[in-house]
């Protein structure tokens, strides 16, 4: 009996070694291997599934680097040309006269460059689609109803600037409620509010290529319109205001000097997320916001839509969203002050992936610019005598920048990082 016992752990050892040989798949296989992207901690046995990134950490870590200070220059310049058309703006108001409109009619296609380019940004979920402060819808909103905001042919009365009984006084803190109430096209901020207060509606023919044909006189307070003349002047005052202090705030979230911000946030990511974030907002602004929302939903439309419509600065739109796009792609941003801000870019990063990938997207980024270039003004003009997927300057530009998006799509997937599915991961 006692023989029998000693002899029952050796049974139960061999028992458990014949287990393990016929049955291998008890122990927990997977990569061992510390220095692999998909090491295991619960892997007992290597099974030669590791895998190990083309792309190194440190190589993530100086493009989105880059990628940050980008960001800050290009939302920096926004402000300071924003403080331009501030100070061009008040000066007018004070003193409205035909010279003075036009110069602030300027003011605002220089003020729009700098944010046209940063629109690459969007969709990677940074500081401008932060749905605390809604920042976007704020800045650059342009699909709305000006009648909400002032007169158009037929409605002279309509808008808040000529309603002063439900709407008494005219402040920031009253816009700011009454932005994007109830979604759709309720926006009063923004650039292209701004646009509208300076152009005024236009009502030409697409075929006589005129942007809005507002007069000065909108703002002379005189007898016969003192009242919607004044309250106008406000309107517009509190609007560039607001521009200023929410591009400041955006500034602020990527500032290098600044604690505590997005950029902070963003730099301490796993470099990889970092780098997947960035190339999201990429491929959906170029590829859906732009090209499809933009673009080809307006192609063949016979009411103009188009971003700056009421300017028909649309054409230097797309252009500038063009040379923003290739920015980052090329890591390095020509400043307002005719300063550059570079570095380890992401062609570099895709050179160290894969030379043949990286000369693609070198060219898909060049080519947007080429493509936007051959664009021409007036934009509502040409979009409404293009239908889709026929050959002409619009459909060449979708064309380009659906190339773009779907090879920087190609690339992610080789890098390891995607950008179509589990993005908060």
């Amino acid at each position: 009996m006692n023989a029998n016992l000693n002899t029952f752990p050796s049974i139960v050892l061999s028992i458990a070694v014949a287990f393990a040989l016929f049955f291998p798949g008890c122990v927990e296989k997977g990569c061992t291997d510390l220095n692999a992207s998909n090491y295991s901690a619960d892997a007992e046995r290597n099974d030669g599934s590791c895998v190990y990134d083309a792309v190194t950490n440190q190589a993530n870590i100086d493009f989105v680097e880059t990628y940050a200070s980008i960001v800050h220059a290009m939302y920096n310049d926004a402000h300071t040309e924003a403080l331009n058309l501030q100070e061009t703006i008040d000066l007018f108001i004070s003193n409205p006269t035909i010279p003075g409109l036009e110069a602030c009619k300027e003011k605002w296609v220089l003020a729009h460059i700098p944010y046209s380019q940063s629109e690459g940004f969007r969709f990677a979920f940074g500081a401008i689609d932060d749905s605390a402060n809604n920042y976007e819808r704020r800045l650059n909103a342009w699909d709305f109803n000006p009648a909400r905001i002032d007169y158009m042919e037929g409605s002279p009365q309509s808008g808040i600037i000529n309603d002063s009984v439900n709407y008494p006084s005219i402040s920031a803190k009253r816009l700011l409620e009454l932005n994007d109430q109830g979604g759709g096209q309720q926006i009063t901020l923004g650039y292209h509010v701004i646009e509208f207060l300076l152009w005024g509606e236009d009502v030409t023919a697409l075929e006589d290529e005129l942007p809005g044909l507002r007069t000065f006189s909108d703002y002379v307070i005189a007898d016969s319109n003192a009242n919607s003349a004044k309250r106008r002047g406000a309107y517009l005052k509190v609007c560039v205001d607001q521009l200023v202090i929410d591009l400041k705030s955006l500034s602020d979230e990527w500032s290098p000097s600044v604690q505590n911000n997005y950029r902070n946030e963003f730099l301490n990511l796993n470099p990889k997320k970092a780098t997947r974030y960035a190339m999201t907002g990429l491929v959906n602004f170029s590829q859906f916001e732009l090209a499809k929302y933009r673009l080809e939903n307006a192609l063949g439309s016979l009411e103009g839509d188009e971003e700056s419509r009421f300017s028909d600065n649309s054409h230097r739109d797309l252009y500038f969203n063009s040379v923003g796009l290739r920015s980052v792609f090329n890591g390095r941003y020509g400043r307002v002050d005719s300063t550059y801000v570079e570095g380890f870019s992401l062609n570099d990063l895709i050179l160290s992936l894969e030379p043949q990938m990286a000369a693609r997207a070198k060219s898909l980024s060049d080519d947007l610019v080429t493509k936007a270039t051959a664009v021409p003004s007036p934009l509502d003009y040409t979009q409404s005598i293009e239908v889709m997927g026929s050959v002409g300057p619009v459909n060449d530009m979708i064309n380009a920048l659906t190339a773009f998006g779907n090879h920087l799509t190609d690339v992610s997937v080789e890098m390891g990082t995607g950008i179509k599915g589990d993005l908060l991961e």
